[in-house]
């Protein structure tokens, strides 16, 4: 119940106020978190094909695996802005595979089926809707 009601004010404000806020009472932005923010974390330890219950992955295999993304979808099936941060933490490579005929694009360059994520490395993923061409962002922090 205490979720609903939660969730029906957070809609309310939405379709009502321009800005919402969480823990503030003057947000400067569309939506404005004074806190810090939970999201869904997995370790994997074999290949593993990414849902859209997923945020953050940890790669552990003793093996080299693949990670797959998603199908890019268009429309109102879109998830445009969404994002995925993989950290490879396992001894060996591991490879970002794009859904079917999705390419992955990085450093603008023409997009690639396979990306390739080094031992110890994180990458952040963002689908840009793109359905006839680069429909996912990697990028790597620095």
């Amino acid at each position: 119940m205490k979720k609903n009601l939660f969730l029906s004010r957070i809609i309310f404000f939405i379709l009502y106020k321009s800005q919402v806020g969480i823990n503030t009472t003057n947000p400067s932005s569309t939506l404005k978190v004074e806190g810090s923010l939970e999201a869904p974390y997995k370790e994997v330890s074999s290949s593993y094909t990414i849902t859209n219950l997923d945020h953050y992955i940890s790669y552990v295999g003793a093996s080299t695996g693949t990670i797959t993304l998603p199908a890019v979808q268009g429309g109102s099936l879109a998830f445009s802005g969404r994002t995925y941060k993989i950290k490879n933490i396992s001894t060996t490579d591991i490879s970002l595979a794009a859904n079917g005929t999705d390419r992955i694009r990085n450093q603008n360059t023409t997009g690639t089926s396979i990306f390739i994520i080094p031992a110890g490395h994180f990458v952040e993923v963002v689908n840009n809707t793109n359905t006839v061409g680069n429909g996912i962002q990697i990028k790597i922090p620095a």
